[in-house]
């Protein structure tokens, strides 16, 4: 997915930086107001992801330049990394019993 994508953003003028993981996808590209809109729409519609983008959680704002040289998307493990191995049934806090009584 990663260069069809890159071929779509070049194509509607847009620059910036998407990240592709099983995770999921997070960005922040920039361009023409119509660029923007036909990339939401395929995203959420076109047949690249098939529908699994559908509820995107979009931000939008505007800039009087423009804020990136260039196109990128990279492919990650992770998004939001979480560092090896992470136990939480090692790693716990002290477990306190709740209040007996009635409330």
């Amino acid at each position: 997915m990663r260069e069809p994508l890159r071929t779509i953003c070049v194509d509607l003028g847009l620059k910036g930086s998407v990240l592709l993981a099983p995770e999921g996808i997070n960005g922040t590209v920039a361009g023409p107001p119509e660029g923007i809109d036909a990339l939401v729409a395929e995203l959420q519609q076109g047949t690249l992801f098939g529908g699994r983008l559908d509820h995107l959680e979009l931000k939008f704002s505007q800039s009087s330049e423009m804020p990136f040289q260039r196109m990128k998307v990279r492919l990650k493990k992770e998004i939001v990394t979480l560092g090896a191995a992470v136990d939480p049934t090692r790693q716990v806090g002290t477990y306190v019993e709740p209040p007996t009584g009635t409330h």
